[in-house]
């Protein structure tokens, strides 16, 4: 019987997906962490179609920062102008979830695409701490005018009048698929990544001269 009552709640949440008019399309929902050492950039993929045009969308991502990492208030407003920037409420310890809101609307499309890259930065391993840092895949939705009552919703932790949805709630589009992102601080990274020739070549007369100082 329990298994019955399983397969129908899951039947029913498919036919439900089905029956939304926002599809993710392949790479939608990746997040990937680029760069070396201490200092990175994420990179976040939004690629949403829609069945139908729809005339108006409003797009926000809702991004979790684990605890071996953070981000920096004014560089992340500086990299994503146009956007903005809600962080959780520190008194709930919400304040490792950030809210990226899309302030230039989709107007009659049919689909929704775009990147967003900001910095990142990542403690240093210590006993605490592993050198190892996993990132969570971003929450992404958007806030539509239109019939779109066969598509899940999200809900918001924060009462920001600038996460109140102007169509009355907000639509989660799920990831194209689960990734799980690993970033490993140190481990098998070359000493000095992506260097130009030149410099490699400034760098080893810096260091002759130094040495010929020392030694005379």
């Amino acid at each position: 019987m329990l298994i019955f009552l399983l397969l129908l709640v899951f039947a029913t949440d498919y036919a439900k997906s089905e029956d939304c008019n926002l599809i993710s399309k392949e790479g939608h929902g990746n997040l990937q962490v680029h760069g070396h050492g201490l200092h990175r950039q994420i990179e976040l993929t939004t690629f949403i179609q829609a069945k139908s045009r729809v005339p108006q969308c409003r797009l926000m991502y809702s991004v979790t920062i684990p605890d071996e990492a953070y981000v920096d208030e004014r560089e992340l407003t500086s990299a994503l102008p146009g956007y903005e920037i809600v962080f959780g409420d520190s008194k709930k310890k919400d304040n490792r979830l950030i809210y990226i809101i899309r302030q230039k609307l989709f107007l009659s499309t049919f689909e929704m695409k775009e990147k967003l890259k900001f910095p990142v930065h990542l403690l240093p391993p210590s006993k605490q701490r592993v050198p190892e840092v996993k990132f969570f895949q971003p929450a992404i939705a958007v806030d539509c005018k239109g019939d779109f009552s066969g598509c899940p919703t999200t809900g918001i932790r924060s009462k920001d009048a600038r996460l109140k949805p102007t169509s009355g709630k907000w639509l989660q589009v799920k990831p194209w698929e689960k990734i799980r992102t690993l970033v490993d601080i140190f481990r098998g990274e070359p000493l000095f990544p992506e260097l130009p020739l030149q410099s490699l070549f400034i760098l080893a007369a810096s260091l002759s001269f130094s040495m010929f100082y020392l030694m005379n």
